[in-house]
C-alpha cells in the first residue's frame, strides 16, 4: 500500500468494501437483534406511515422521539432544526455557513478527515486544536481567548479515540465560548455510545450562544445505510441555516423518518444498554481477547467511552499504520490507517489503526479470528 494512492479515509473505506473482512468503515451493519425484528417484518407499516404523514409532521415526530431517547426536553421544544439524509450533508451545510459568515474555525484533531475536507472545500479558514484541550481548562481558555478563531468545531465523543467530555467540562467550554463570542459546532454522531448523559441542548440554549449540533443514526442502527442526520441550531442563525439547507434539499425521506423513528422508540423502550451497548461490549471483549499477546494494544483510558470501533496501537510491531494495513489486505482484511485522522499532522501519528466492530455477525466473528491469524503470521516474518 502506497500512501500516495489515498487522499482520504473515505477513499480507503470505499476500497474496503471489496474485501472479505471489511473492518474499515464505521457504519452499522451488524445483524438485527431480537428487539428490532418486528420493525423489519413490518416495513409496509412505516411505508404507509410515510405516505399518510405530512413531511413537517414526520420531521417533528422524529425529532421528538430522538429527544425522548436522549432525555432532552430542550430538543423536544426546539423548532430550529433541519433533517438531512446523512451527517456529511449536515457538515457540508455547516461548512457553507462558516464560509458565508467568514468564521475562522478551530477543528478538533484527531477527527474523521471528511470534516476537514468538507470545510476546506467550502473555503473555511481552518486551524487545528488537540482533543485533549477539552480536558484542560487552561489550554481551552487559551484557544478561545486568543482572538484567532470565531468558531470551535468538536466531536463528542470523539472518533476515533472515544474521548468524551463530562457535563462540567462542557459547561466550562460553553461559558468560555460565550465570553469570547465563539460559535460552537458540535458533532454528536456517536452520542448514543457515550458514558455521560446530560442535556447539552439545555446548556447551549440557556447560554444564548450561537451553535449547531449534528446528530446521526448511521453509526448506531443497522438500517442498510438508510439514515437520518438531525441538524439543530440556535435561533439567531436559524434563518441562514435554513436558507442554505433549502438550496440543497427539499426534505428527507418520510419512509426513512418513519422507520428510524421506530428504531429509536424501541431503543427508548428497552434501553440503550440492552439494544446497543451490550453488543458493542461483547465485540470489544472479543477483539481484546483475540489481540492478547500479539503486541497490538487497544487504546483505552478512563476518559473515553466504548465506541463501536477499536483504536489499536501497533507501534510494537515495527510497522507503521499504512504498511500494516497493507499487510492485512494480503489476508483479505481491510482496516483504516490511523494517520488520516490527524488531518493536520499525519506524519507524526503513524502508530494506530482503526477497526470497526458493527459488522454482520458471521463476518465479524470469523473476521476477528482471521485478524488474529494474520497478525501472528505478519509478525512471524
Amino acid at each position: 500500500m502506497n500512501t500516495d494512492r489515498y487522499d482520504s479515509l473515505t477513499e480507503v473505506e470505499v476500497e474496503g468494501l471489496s474485501y472479505l473482512y471489511n473492518f474499515a468503515d464505521g457504519h452499522a451493519y451488524h445483524d438485527i437483534n431480537e428487539h428490532y425484528v418486528d420493525i423489519i417484518n413490518n416495513l409496509q407499516r412505516y411505508w404507509q406511515e410515510g405516505i399518510e404523514s405530512s413531511i413537517p409532521d414526520m420531521e417533528k415526530a422524529f425529532k421528538n422521539q430522538f429527544a425522548e431517547l436522549i432525555d432532552s426536553s430542550t430538543l423536544h421544544s426546539s423548532t430550529h432544526f433541519s433533517v438531512c439524509p446523512t451527517a456529511s450533508n449536515s457538515i457540508d451545510i455547516v461548512a457553507a455557513w462558516l464560509n458565508k459568515e467568514n468564521k475562522r474555525t478551530a477543528l478538533i484533531e484527531p477527527a474523521f478527515d471528511n470534516l476537514y475536507l468538507l470545510l476546506k472545500r467550502r473555503g473555511v479558514d481552518i486551524s487545528a486544536f488537540d482533543e485533549l484541550a477539552l480536558k484542560n481548562e487552561n489550554q481551552l481558555a487559551q484557544i478561545v481567548s486568543g482572538g484567532d478563531i470565531d468558531a470551535l468545531f468538536l466531536v463528542n465523543p470523539n472518533n476515533p479515540t472515544g474521548l468524551e467530555m463530562t457535563e462540567s467540562e462542557f459547561v466550562y467550554l460553553v461559558e468560555q465560548c460565550k465570553a469570547h463570542n465563539i460559535t460552537i459546532l458540535l458533532d454528536r454522531t456517536f452520542r448514543i455510545y457515550g458514558k455521560t448523559n446530560f442535556d447539552d441542548y439545555q446548556i447551549l440554549e440557556q447560554s444564548g450562544i450561537d451553535y449547531v449540533v449534528i446528530e446521526d443514526t448511521g453509526k448506531t442502527w443497522p438500517t442498510q445505510d438508510l439514515k437520518i442526520s438531525l441538524m439543530v441550531y440556535s435561533e439567531a442563525i436559524s434563518s441562514t441555516m435554513r436558507l442554505l439547507y433549502e438550496e440543497i434539499f427539499l426534505c428527507s425521506s418520510n419512509f426513512a423518518l418513519a422507520l428510524l423513528k421506530e428504531f429509536i422508540a424501541v431503543t427508548a423502550k428497552f434501553g440503550v444498554d440492552a439494544t446497543i451497548k451490550n453488543e458493542v461490549r461483547r465485540r470489544s471483549e472479543t477483539i481484546n481477547d483475540a489481540l492478547a499477546g500479539t503486541g497490538l494494544k487497544v487504546f483505552d483510558n478512563d476518559e473515553k467511552c466504548q465506541l463501536p470501533l477499536c483504536w489499536i496501537d501497533i507501534s510494537a510491531t515495527g510497522y507503521d499504520d499504512v504498511s500494516f494495513a497493507a499487510r492485512l489486505k494480503e489476508h483479505d482484511i481491510a482496516v483504516l490507517p490511523g494517520r488520516f485522522f490527524y488531518w493536520n499532522s499525519k506524519s507524526q501519528h503513524t502508530q494506530f489503526i482503526r477497526v470497526s466492530l458493527m459488522k454482520p455477525d458471521n463476518e465479524f466473528y470469523e473476521g476477528i479470528e482471521k485478524l488474529k491469524e494474520a497478525v501472528t503470521r505478519i509478525l512471524e516474518k
